[in-house]
């Protein structure tokens, strides 16, 4: 199952992109919290903040499969670029409203619900520019550098968020976001992928590509719904998909009530939720580096367990009450975020198309999430009635039920990186 990663793997064009990625991810987080207290500065109440995390998670999960067919498969670079400098643009632009006093809430909501929806435009892009820039033998490798080293970015994101906002300002910390966008953006147009891509590839993948290149007839609706179409006919797109629909209903309990957990259930402080996703952030961070030096033939394996281990340890948090049990039920949910997220990332770049690649990560990303508002809103109701330990089990059976499902039903978990 296991064997050697080819160290050959940082090139030149993969550190401009990492590098942009880091930016990108550290300026997220710094919003995340920036833009939350900017709302509570402006007098937001409860609904306005239910209403600011709708504007800034759902239109990028529904925006995705609606853009991905407009996407070239020479200019992903131009259109990270554009995502960026926009999201840098109306992220700006906040600042400047709020403090000469033009910032309405309604149109507060629309700067938000705009950066985010162009968000979509960088994540499936990258997915797709990837195995332009790296060897198909270190997709897996690059894939999990990426993903672990986002993690602690985030944590660093959050507690520079919130040093930013204390000994500066809430605008201070938005404008810097502002800034990290505009650098993540003029270092992608630095990425060049044309030479390397020809030399390290498959000349009839080449082949494939460029007559879909040739082919400028078919209509934005067809190519929209032939994303949905290759997951919906291929067989190991569609039990992933499943799986990952499944999984974010199980862990959406936790991501939403978990702060509340801490306060109800372990009688905690903010301390003790930061401990929790330090540990989280941990675990994502050392199955990066196991990634990075290990190459996972049965990657679909991977995926179907760290599904039903995600579960199973949500289902000892919901039942235990012994903090330390917890934080180390935290590091193993660290641990199969990213055994989860590789094998979704490197599936779709070692089984799709080249030119499809991106179209089938954005459909895959938002059928995934598009019960997870549902969820939120009804693991709230449920916490409310039986209690947030309730619905946090219910959260981790979900998970294990499907995961053994899959396993049983699909050959997902059967799936070798030689078939790919």
């Amino acid at each position: 199952m296991l064997e050697k990663s080819n160290p050959i793997l940082w090139n030149v064009q993969f550190c401009l992109l990492y590098l942009s990625r880091i930016l990108k991810v550290m300026g997220e987080n710094i919003a995340t919290i920036a833009v939350v207290w900017l709302l509570i500065e402006m007098g937001g109440d409860a609904l306005s903040s239910s209403i600011l995390f709708v504007c800034s998670s759902v239109p990028r999960t529904l925006f995705g499969p609606f853009v991905s067919p407009l996407l070239s498969n020479e200019k992903y670079q131009q259109w990270i670029f554009f995502s960026d400098l926009f999201r840098a643009i109306t992220l700006g632009l906040v600042p400047i409203l709020y403090l000469s006093n033009h910032l309405y809430l309604w149109l507060f909501f629309l700067l938000v619900t705009l950066q985010a929806s162009t968000g979509a435009i960088y994540s499936q892009s990258v997915i797709a520019l990837l195995p332009r820039i790296v060897a198909k033998e270190n997709i897996q490798r690059a894939n999990a550098i990426m993903q672990s080293s986002s993690e602690v970015i985030k944590l660093v994101g959050l507690a520079g968020a919130g040093l930013l906002i204390m000994f500066m300002s809430t605008t201070s910390a938005i404008f810097l976001t502002a800034v990290l966008y505009l650098v993540s953006a003029l270092i992608i147009l630095f990425v060049k992928t044309s030479n390397y891509y020809e030399q390290n590839n498959n000349l009839e993948e080449l082949s494939d590509e460029r007559k879909h290149q040739n082919s400028k007839n078919e209509s934005y609706l067809k190519r929209l719904w032939e994303g949905f179409e290759i997951v919906r006919q291929h067989s190991l797109l569609n039990s992933m998909c499943l799986l990952v629909i499944f999984v974010n209903i199980g862990m959406a309990p936790w991501s939403a009530l978990s702060a509340l957990f801490v306060y109800q259930e372990l009688h905690g402080d903010a301390s003790t939720l930061t401990l929790l996703r330090i540990s989280t952030a941990l675990g994502a961070l050392a199955m990066g580096i196991v990634l990075t030096k290990v190459k996972i033939k049965r990657l679909g394996a991977l995926f179907v367990l760290a599904g039903i281990v995600e579960g199973t340890s949500l289902l000892v948090t919901g039942l235990s009450d012994w903090i330390w049990m917890i934080v180390f039920c935290c590091f193993v949910m660290g641990i199969t975020l990213t055994s989860f997220d590789v094998p979704e990332y490197v599936i779709i770049q070692t089984t799709v198309p080249l030119h499809q690649q991106a179209q089938v990560y954005s459909v895959i990303t938002m059928l995934g999430n598009l019960f997870v508002p549902i969820a939120f809103v009804s693991a709230g109701i449920i916490a409310n009635w039986f209690g947030i330990s309730i619905v946090v089990i219910i959260g981790g059976m979900v998970s294990i039920i499907s995961g053994i499902i899959v396993y049983k039903k699909s050959s997902l978990s059967k799936m070798t990186l030689a078939e790919t």
